[in-house]
Formats: C-alpha cells, structure tokens, sequence
C-alpha cells in the first residue's frame, strides 16, 4: 500500500497526539545524557587542571629550590661588593704613618726621638731628648720645613740635670744635662705623597 507523504509545513507523518509526547520523551531523555557528558567532560578539564597544577607545583618548588643557592649567591655578591666599597673609601683615607715617622726621624739631627704616636690620626706626638736647646729648636725648624707635617708645636721641654734622669738607651749618656721634650703636629695635606 502507498502511503502519501504530505510535505506542507506542520504536517508530519505520525499523528498529532503520538508525536508531542514523544518529543518531549526524547528531550526528556536527551537532557540529562547532555549533562552527565558535560558533568563527566568538566570531571575530565578538572582532573587534567589538577594534575597540570600539581607538575606546576612541583616545577615550582625545584625551580625555587635551584633558585634559593642563587639568591644566596646575589646576596653574598652584595655584600662583598658593600665591603670592597668600604675597604676602597678605607684605602683612599689610609694614611702612610711609616712614611711620616721615618721623615720625623729623619729630621731629628742631634736630638733624640724616644717616642712617636700618631693619636686617632689627628695629631702625631713626639717625645724624646736632645742635647741643648739649640738641637730642639733645630728639630722644631727642620719639622716645619716639612710639607707633610703641620701646625708642629713645643707642648713642653724640661731641663734635666745630674743622676735624676734614666741615662738607659740614651745617646748621651755621658751628658749631665738634657733637654726632656714633647712635641706635637698635624699630618699635613702633603702626606700622602710621603714614599
């Protein structure tokens, strides 16, 4: 038997009141087949996120753990570079007090240098003997004439005379009187080109 198919809009081949309750069975059945393949496609993304998420942390923690020896490293490398910048302004200050003493002694012709001490780099002070007070006042000359050394002052001389005074080591042992003095003077502005 030949059945006609009606093609005009609206009209289906099964009858009306079969065709609505089957569509709505299928999309009945249809919606939740859709969700649970997007429920089980999310479960799916979230797993591969959580496993990706996991080898980033790992990757993290060995990138870290190879980065923490470099961190160390940077700032070791700082803290050199802080302590060679501080030994430079040092070394650029540093002041060449062998240079300053042996021109002292250079100086003291006759007279006798007993003690040098150069106090907090500000003041050289000089003890010592000399003869007469001609020789200290030649060593006073000679010290002034100095480039290096200035400001040099007689801060006291005392006369000695007979057995009262220590003649051990003395370069006039043999003299009764001499000359007990300290002297005192400012490293000059010249020093640094002291050899």
């Amino acid at each position: 038997m030949k059945r006609d198919i009606n093609l005009k809009r609206g009209a289906t081949s099964l009858p009306r009141r079969l065709g609505r309750p089957l569509l709505a069975a299928v999309l009945a059945l249809m919606i939740p087949v859709l969700m649970a393949g997007i429920y089980h496609g999310l479960s799916l993304y979230r797993a591969d996120l959580a496993k990706r998420v996991a080898a980033a942390v790992v990757q993290n923690e060995k990138l870290l753990s190879e980065a923490e020896p470099l961190s160390m490293m940077e700032k070791e490398i700082e803290r050199i570079e802080a302590e060679m910048a501080r030994i430079e302004a040092l070394s650029k200050e540093e002041v060449n007090w062998s240079g300053y003493f042996e021109g002292i002694y250079a100086a003291a012709g006759v007279a006798e240098i007993n003690l040098l001490h150069a106090a907090n780099g500000e003041r050289i002070i000089i003890e010592g003997r000399a003869p007469s007070m001609e020789a200290l006042a030649g060593l006073i000359t000679s010290l002034k004439e100095r480039p290096y050394l200035e400001d040099v002052r007689l801060e006291n001389a005392k006369y000695r005379v007979g057995e009262d005074r220590d003649r051990s080591g003395s370069l006039y042992p043999d003299e009764q009187a001499l000359y007990d003095f300290r002297l005192s003077c400012r490293p000059g502005k010249e020093g640094s080109n002291i050899d």
